[in-house]
């Protein structure tokens, strides 16, 4: 069985890999990773994160009896070799478009109660690396 941050790690790649994805596709993005691209990978493209600042998921009970999952953060972060955030920060337009509040459809035993972007994208300049690190985090609250 997976942990609720599994399943929604595995909804979003789903639903970035479906027709809902082609927005961000469209405006430049080449793939979608989990924890570090592979080194073949090509500018620009999406990592998934867990922030390791973020606590373990608040552990609540729900009405009908199974266990909610509250505050499971999870950073996308958009990583080019462009001089200029302009890309990432359009990639990263079209990825909360996609997301905020995205219907996401997770492997049972789980649900998706809520899953919102929790801060604006913001640009980071990645000087050792000549490009830019756009990133934005999103909480998702899971019932079991």
């Amino acid at each position: 069985m997976s942990t609720p941050a599994q399943a929604v790690l595995a909804a979003i790649k789903t639903r970035y890999d479906s027709s809902e994805g082609d927005a961000i596709r469209a405006a430049g993005c080449t793939g979608l990773y989990f924890g570090r691209a592979p080194q073949s990978a090509v500018y620009p493209f999406i990592v998934l994160t867990i922030p390791a600042a973020a606590s373990e998921p608040t552990v609540g009970q729900g009405t009908s009896g199974g266990a909610i999952y509250d505050d499971i953060d999870i950073q996308a972060g958009c990583f080019d070799e462009r001089r200029s955030p302009d890309r990432g920060m359009s990639i990263m337009g079209a990825y909360v478009s996609a997301f905020n509040f995205a219907a996401l459809s997770l492997a049972s035993p789980y649900r998706l109660v809520d899953g919102h972007k929790v801060e604006p994208a913001r640009p980071i300049e990645e000087p050792d690396q000549k490009g830019w690190h756009c990133v934005t985090t999103f909480v998702y609250n899971v019932a079991e």
